[in-house]
């Protein structure tokens, strides 16, 4: 299934949750309102076919109210997080790239355990249990060493590296975005990584020459720069000598969400306008259709902060979802980044619905008052003069 497809189903389905969730919340707050009135009595008026079409129509503005503020709130956080270079840039500044490359380093090492066991394993047959323990102790210590000293590679190399890897990155994520802005036709990232090949293979060399591994203790020169060679070609001959992203040259899994983010941003301003302009719409529909001021306001009321609820339980959910790692098939760094910029981005969100929240209540405040204002006085008691 592509990624287009991937995407419209979550926009139905998130439709669907959201129809669903109001609708709930909307059936049990009528319920609790009857509850509480339950004491008084109360004669309901026979339901004319007006008063069903206008119970319609009102069913039809609240759902779609309920759905654009939800949308609205999404799109004014989205173009104050993820829609910002300035935002992902700081972000990256706290990707540990360290840890990353090597995690990087360790993955690769634990699938060519993999590979190394697959190939063992189907000569079992023939092998005794104590000759096959031998093979993977054998196989296991060797790819223990050489991640060792792949490691120390890294950590001596990213030493001096890593400021300048951040600023690529940096220039990297820029261009993405001038693409994703329309400013340029291609995202066309190019970060050099030669420089950075020499000096793994440089400290690498340095690593190995200083405290050689046993079997080599007596070997010749010739021997351990065979030895060096293939330990680089296992740990870091994967790296390319530049680090490209292209439409020209990317998958269609890379290409197709790269050209979904850049219709996103052309349209994600008009989209929010043309929110605003259903908000406004609704509550202006809801108002007519309403009996009087007062059931329109209380409507109003509820529906915002029902929508505020829809809105808290989507940032809950994923809340949820990034505390747990496990389901996430990425290095445990981007692991812990991830789940940082999905709190940031949770974390700004709060404005706008802390601002809903401001409404909701005082619409139904202000329902309340003409409620209190619209009670039928009592007469006074007349006292005549004889008493």
């Amino acid at each position: 299934m592509s990624f287009n497809y991937l995407f419209i189903l979550s926009i139905l389905l998130f439709l669907a949750v959201t129809v669903i969730v109001f609708r709930v919340l909307n059936h049990f707050f009528k319920w609790l309102g009857e509850k509480l009135s339950s004491g008084k009595s109360a004669v309901k008026a026979p339901e004319t076919p007006g008063g069903r079409t206008r119970q319609a129509i009102l069913s039809v503005l609240n759902h779609i109210l309920v759905i654009c503020l939800v949308l609205f709130t999404m799109a004014i956080s989205l173009e104050g997080t993820i829609f910002k270079a300035d935002f992902v840039v700081d972000e990256i500044q706290r990707l540990d790239v360290n840890a990353t490359v090597t995690g990087m380093l360790n993955q690769q090492s634990t699938d060519q355990l993999l590979d190394t066991l697959k190939e063992l394993f189907p000569s079992s047959v023939s092998a005794t249990a104590e000759e096959l323990s031998n093979q993977v102790s054998n196989k296991v210590n060797k790819l223990t060493t050489d991640q060792v000293y792949g490691a120390a590679s890294v950590q001596a190399t990213m030493a001096v590296f890593e400021p300048s890897l951040r600023e690529e990155l940096v220039g990297a994520i820029y261009s993405v975005y001038d693409y994703f802005d329309g400013k340029t036709a291609d995202p066309n990232v190019d970060i050099p990584l030669g420089s950075l090949r020499d000096s793994l293979r440089a400290n690498l060399e340095k690593a190995i020459l200083s405290s050689p591994p046993a079997e080599l203790t007596n070997a010749s020169p010739e021997q351990i720069q065979a030895y060096i060679d293939t330990v680089y070609q296992k740990q870091f001959a994967h790296i390319p000598s530049d680090a490209v992203l292209s439409l020209k040259t990317a998958s269609p899994y890379v290409a197709s969400p790269l050209k979904l983010m850049r219709l996103a941003f052309t349209y994600l301003p008009s989209f929010r306008m043309v929110m605003l302009a259903l908000i406004a719409i609704s509550m202006a529909g809801i108002i007519l259709a309403s009996k009087n001021l007062k059931t329109a306001l209380w409507t109003l009321g509820f529906t915002v902060v029902i929508s505020i609820i829809v809105d808290y339980m989507y940032s809950t959910l994923a809340k949820l979802a990034s505390t747990h790692t496990d389901a996430y098939m990425f290095l445990p760094s981007i692991n812990v980044w991830l789940i940082n910029l999905l709190s940031d981005v949770l974390e700004f969100i709060k404005e706008p619905i802390m601002a809903l929240l401001g409404i909701g209540l005082a619409m139904l405040f202000l329902a309340l008052v003409l409620v209190i204002f619209d009670r039928p006085k009592k007469p006074a008691k007349v006292i005549s003069g004889s008493e």
